[in-house]
């Protein structure tokens, strides 16, 4: 017996009549013309604008290119005003000055705890200069894990400052304490992490002597900065070879320039200055580390320090 043929489940109608003509297409999309026809011109013979790609993109380039010109426009009228700003403020003034905008109104409080076994020099270089820019209040006091503090250090960090502490500017709070890794700043405790190191209270303390950090070209403040580490790294913490080594550089530099950075003293000079004295090796520098040693402690701001040593 044969079998049936399959029949299917369901039809579906043709789209199309067997006859009939499919339209093809040569491509698969479109692009508007870039030739312009002599309907796409206006009157004056001036070709328009007729949604060209080409033109929307000039558009928008002209565009790009004049924000550019107002950003750069921009840039050096701030440029101008921060010269401005900078070339009137003197280096060292005896007159009281504004804190810079991004601390804020009011006291600015700082507290350091520093051990007096190492205690930071360049911190009471600082406070010298701040004290003739800002009106500041320094104390010291010494913490229960300390058992006691050379008299000449107790007395450094006071700048015989009267009145209430909220009536100054800058209120410098000394804690000599326990703190075998380095001196520790703290800022607004409410709000701010701590500061560690010694060169780093350094960077954040000049920052409010605009002539001796902030404003300088990025190019002098680099130099500062390597000048800051290499005291750190090789002064203080580097081996015989390393500290002779350092030596050398400064003699030679110190040779060829009166300062390590710029025409006048510099955070660099400070840092390097505090390095030399904690470490005793200003008697031993070679003859241009000791005529630039002689040029710092004749100042005021050095000479008042090295009286409490």
């Amino acid at each position: 017996m044969a079998r049936n043929s399959p029949s299917p489940m369901y039809k579906l109608k043709p789209y199309y009549a067997p006859n009939d003509t499919l339209p093809v297409s040569q491509c698969m999309y479109k692009l508007p013309s870039y030739y312009k026809t002599e309907k796409e011109a206006d009157t004056s013979g001036k070709e328009m604008n007729m949604g060209d790609p080409l033109v929307s993109l000039e558009e928008r380039q002209e565009a790009i290119l004049q924000r550019l010109d107002n950003l750069k426009a921009e840039v050096e009228k701030l440029t101008q005003q921060k010269s401005a700003v900078s070339s009137s403020s003197s280096s060292v003034t005896g007159t009281t000055t504004s804190l810079p905008n991004n601390l804020g109104d009011g006291l600015l409080d700082v507290v350091i705890s520093a051990s007096p076994e190492n205690p930071p020099l360049s911190l009471f270089v600082l406070h010298q200069f701040l004290s003739k820019q800002y009106s500041v209040i320094a104390k010291s006091h010494i913490h229960s894990s300390v058992k006691g503090v050379p008299e000449n250090l107790c007395t450094i960090f006071h700048n015989g400052g009267s009145g209430a502490r909220m009536d100054h500017q800058i209120g410098l709070t000394l804690m000599w304490k326990n703190v075998p890794l380095g001196p520790t700043m703290m800022v607004s405790a409410n709000t701010q992490s701590p500061v560690h190191g010694e060169a780093n209270i350094a960077r954040y303390m000049a920052r409010l002597l605009n002539q001796l950090y902030e404003n300088l070209d990025i190019t002098m403040v680099t130099e500062i900065d390597n000048w800051i580490e290499q005291s750190n790294k090789q002064l203080i913490n580097g081996s015989s070879k390393e500290k002779a080594a350092m030596m050398r550089s400064l003699n030679s530099h110190l040779g060829r320039s009166d300062w390590l950075v710029g025409s006048d003293v510099s955070l660099a000079d400070i840092c390097v200055w505090a390095a030399l004295q904690q470490t005793k090796q200003g008697d031993s520098a070679p003859s241009n580390v000791k005529k630039w040693l002689k040029v710092c402690n004749d100042r005021n701001e050095f000479k008042t320090v090295l009286s409490h040593l």
